[in-house]
């Protein structure tokens, strides 16, 4: 059976939640909790602030989409303008919001394809096939056929064997010279398969997932279209601030620096590698640390003040160079409301940071 020409790396898998797996099983469903290197303990009143697993919070998330049936060998259209609002609850434009739809064929089950997800642990040898389609930001629908390969265009005759339950007929497709030989031990049986369609805000293969879909091949439905809507996918997640040892930084002073070099765990209990953090921010709020942990996917847009930071390498980040939306530097804290400081892999899966501390003033 030919197989579609596939772009792969390790961002393919990075879809839509925070640590990419490498092919270890990694941790089992359900992993979370904060953890690090080993001690414990918290900062002293410094200008270094050295990450450690006491003052990081604890992150529980599960993503569940369930699956829709699918009429096997039909041209199906696949349509995400009913989509309002992604899995994290923020509001969509599924018109001017959208700009890429990949459409994914898994070599799982529905239920192993869920639990490997959450667990951060997909591997590049379950997926099989990886096809997009770029909307212009004009589109909100697409016929499978409008799919592409790596920007290129692809036959027909190349798709159609993604389509079939095992045992397809061999004279089903005339139009295809190489039918039946392609086809001879082809087919998908949708209780080991899974496909699912992902709409994406952005172009980069792996990020920006807004909401999954998934369906299945089943010879007795006859629904030829795929519907993305607001909640194809539900997401389910636990936050604990409460817990972490805040961490002291003396007061009024930006200079400060944040150095992760010896985590070892993230904040949902996978592998946290140093070199994949990306960006890290400090965020000041009126609220109390009790109000934050209900409204915390939307800590980034809650915040009185927030100062963003670029991690291009290495293992530690200047605060001082830290600047707000309006270009200001990072003055350092005070002792009003609740000072957080926070750490990203932003070419990862889950949107929750790897580390989250609460700052608290100290005299050195």
């Amino acid at each position: 059976m030919k197989r579609l020409p596939v772009l792969f790396s390790a961002t393919v898998l990075c879809v839509v939640s925070t640590a990419c797996s490498s092919e270890s099983e990694g941790t089992p469903a359900g992993g979370g909790g904060s953890g690090g290197s080993s001690g414990s303990g918290g900062n002293a009143c410094g200008t270094t602030v050295v990450a450690k697993p006491a003052n990081n919070y604890s992150f529980r998330s599960t993503l569940t989409f369930p699956p829709v049936s699918v009429k096997p060998d039909a041209e199906l259209t696949f349509d995400w303008s009913e989509v309002t609002r992604d899995f994290l609850g923020r509001s969509l434009n599924p018109t001017t919001d959208i700009d890429a739809v990949n459409l994914m064929l898994w070599k799982l089950t529905h239920e192993d394809l869920q639990v490997r997800l959450n667990a951060d642990s997909l591997q590049q040898r379950d997926l099989a096939v990886v096809v997009s389609y770029y909307t212009n930001k004009a589109a909100t629908t697409a016929n499978v056929f409008d799919f592409t390969s790596v920007g290129m265009a692809l036959p027909r005759c190349d798709i159609w064997p993604y389509l079939q339950l095992p045992g397809p007929d061999p004279n089903a497709h005339p139009e295809c010279p190489d039918w039946a030989t392609d086809t001879a031990d082809g087919g998908f049986d949708p209780a080991m398969n899974t496909f699912t369609v992902m709409i994406a805000t952005g172009d980069k293969l792996g990020a920006g997932t807004r909401m999954i879909q998934a369906f299945k091949l089943d010879a007795a439905s006859t629904n030829t279209e795929v519907v993305v809507r607001s909640d194809s996918t539900h997401l389910e997640y636990s936050v604990d601030l409460d817990a972490l040892e805040k961490t002291p930084v003396p007061s009024g002073t930006g200079a400060l620096t944040i150095d992760w070099a010896s985590m070892t765990t993230n904040a949902l209990g996978n592998t946290f590698e140093p070199d994949d953090i990306t960006r890290a921010l400090v965020a000041h709020y009126d609220e109390p640390v009790s109000e934050l942990e209900a409204q915390f996917l939307d800590l980034e847009t809650l915040s009185e003040g927030i100062w963003r930071g670029t991690i291009d390498a290495g293992r530690t980040a200047d605060l001082s160079t830290f600047t707000s939306d309006a270009g200001q530097a990072f003055p350092g804290i005070d002792g009003t409301g609740t000072w957080i400081l926070a750490l990203f892999c932003g070419d990862c899966r889950n949107p929750a940071p790897w580390y989250l501390t609460v700052l608290e003033p100290c005299t050195p």
